[in-house]
């Protein structure tokens, strides 16, 4: 094993980062299903039905999210509670969020301290809804070192 030297990497939001793109939504599940504990007051949902939380569009929802469709990690320093719930909502997280969080944060802040990025296929591919949210066509891009 080689000799390893930690120093400082800029993450600027790379928490943030990581949050904008799943809220945008090509990995993270299409829905989520729950179920009724009890009649949905002032509306027809008796206990027992099974409610679908469609992910992809309250994470576009211009009701929570200020021009949606652009990439402004600086959105989740504060933002509304249920408007992103990648891993679910209290009291049912994940169990895995903070590992997972923590371990994108390591990845990003390596990966985007030695590499470049340049999208060269179509910026905006239809998109496919089945159990997550999928391009259409493959997305291309060619990796630089820095």
């Amino acid at each position: 094993m080689g000799l390893y030297t930690f120093r400082p990497v800029p993450v600027l939001g790379a928490a943030s980062i990581y949050a904008n793109g799943s809220r945008a939504g090509v990995f993270v599940p299409a829905s989520l299903l729950r179920t009724a504990l009890e009649d949905v007051c002032g509306t027809d949902i008796p206990a027992g039905t099974t409610l679908v939380l469609p992910q992809w569009a309250v994470h576009r929802d211009p009701k929570w999210w200020d021009d949606p469709e652009t990439f402004r990690p600086e959105r989740f320093d504060d933002y509304p509670e249920y408007a992103y719930f990648l891993f679910g909502g209290r009291p049912g997280y994940c169990i895995g969020m903070r590992f997972v969080r923590m371990q994108m944060k390591t990845v990003l802040a390596t990966i985007l301290d030695e590499y470049s990025f340049e999208l060269v296929s179509d910026p905006g591919p239809d998109l496919i809804a089945s159990t997550n949210l999928k391009p259409g066509d493959s997305i291309e891009i060619d990796l630089h070192r820095c």
